[in-house]
């Protein structure tokens, strides 16, 4: 498996760069993001294993600190990235969009390959290159995975 925290720094650095790259490098993340399920797995079943598995599996690669918050109700939750800037040797901030595409395809790949009966999305609701404090990712399950937490 290629070193996550290096691919980030290119990836998120190119979408930084030119904002047309964001769906071509979230793809990158979700093929990364399989391989990292394999190679680190939750310990336990479900969602909300698998979240804590992602954070611990960032954790173990260097990739950045994941803290993660709590489920906001039942069918949401939000993931909270902290260190990027750090881990990326780079400001972000006042890119005036969302660049962390690759950050987004990466857990949800890791999410979909732990819990596979789950039909989820992830989606970047703040982001150091909006000019949030933090990158926050939201999860939802889609219709048909709804009561999966």
């Amino acid at each position: 498996m290629p070193d996550i925290a290096e691919v980030a720094r290119v990836a998120i650095g190119l979408v930084v760069r030119d904002g047309e790259l964001h769906d071509p490098v979230r793809k990158i993340g979700l093929s990364l993001g399989r391989d990292l399920a394999v190679a680190c797995p939750a310990r336990g079943s479900g969602l909300n294993a698998a979240i804590v598995g992602f954070a611990d599996a960032c954790r173990q690669t260097g990739f950045v600190r994941c803290d993660m918050s709590t489920i906001s109700d039942a069918n949401t939750c939000r993931v909270r990235f902290a260190g990027c800037e750090e881990m990326l040797g780079y400001r972000v901030s006042g890119a005036g969009r969302s660049v962390c595409s690759f950050d987004e395809g990466l857990l949800e790949a890791y999410l979909k390959h732990q819990v596979p009966q789950s039909n989820l999305s992830v989606h970047e609701s703040k982001c150091l290159g909006q000019g949030d404090d933090y990158c926050e990712f939201l999860i939802e399950p889609l219709a048909s995975s709804r009561g999966i937490w």
